[in-house]
């Protein structure tokens, strides 16, 4: 019968046999299998679910260590002593399993519930922004508020008043936002018959609006296909 405990705790083939010390396997920085290292027998009496056994230790105990973080309990000294049975086996104690603080788990964990406003409504202003760019040669529009745009037209008081105001100060052409939709104004005889008859062709589509399209679908307001 081979005793393997007398080469596993032999102090020629190991530096410190009785003492856990991972570095027993590395080498220059590398996993280094040492040929003392048998704790499955080897030759004609080696265990046949060695590899087995250490694809599934290797993986069990992966999975463990990516997971937690294992330390002592509070005030307690581990007992590595061994006790001896069929197996030599260490004596039962409680360890503490402490959650790994990942990356995405300790930026939540530092972001307070304000600051995760504040970054989501500077995110949609930024965003609002880009998407309400316009080139430099269109038209001037009025101030507009994100999100909503010129909302605030709609419900003037004296509307014909309101846009008098905005061609004293744009001109007879100008633009507004309504919402993410922009919409080119013109006013007057002339540029109105340049748009409707001199270049009726390139202007015959109506605008199209996302809520009716949504609820009536391709219908108009007569119950028929939107007409172009």
């Amino acid at each position: 019968m081979a005793n393997l405990s007398s080469v596993m705790f032999d102090e020629k083939e190991w530096e410190t046999p009785h003492s856990f010390n991972p570095g027993h396997f590395l080498k220059d920085g590398q996993f280094w299998k040492r040929e003392a290292f048998m704790p499955f027998s080897i030759g004609k009496r080696a265990c046949l679910g060695e590899q087995l056994a250490r694809a599934e230790l290797f993986l069990f105990f992966t999975a463990l260590l990516q997971k937690f973080t294992f330390q002592a309990p509070p005030d307690t000294v581990l007992d590595f002593k061994f006790t001896m049975g069929i197996t030599l086996a260490p004596r039962p104690y409680k360890i503490c399993a402490v959650p790994r603080c990942t990356m995405l788990r300790f930026l939540w964990d530092s972001i307070s519930l304000q600051m995760l406003f504040v970054f989501l409504f500077v995110f949609l202003l930024v965003f609002d922004y880009m998407k309400r760019r316009k080139p430099k040669d269109f038209p001037p529009r009025p101030f507009s508020f994100p999100f909503v745009g010129n909302l605030q037209f709609m419900f003037a008081r004296d509307p014909v008043a309101t846009v008098q105001k905005l061609i004293k100060k744009h001109g007879d052409i100008f633009s507004t936002q309504v919402g993410s939709m922009s919409f080119v104004i013109v006013n007057g005889l002339h540029l109105i018959k340049e748009v409707l008859v001199t270049q009726g062709e390139n202007f015959l589509d109506r605008p199209q609006f996302p809520v009716n399209t949504e609820l009536f679908n391709k219908f108009g307001e007569l119950s028929m296909e939107t007409w172009t």
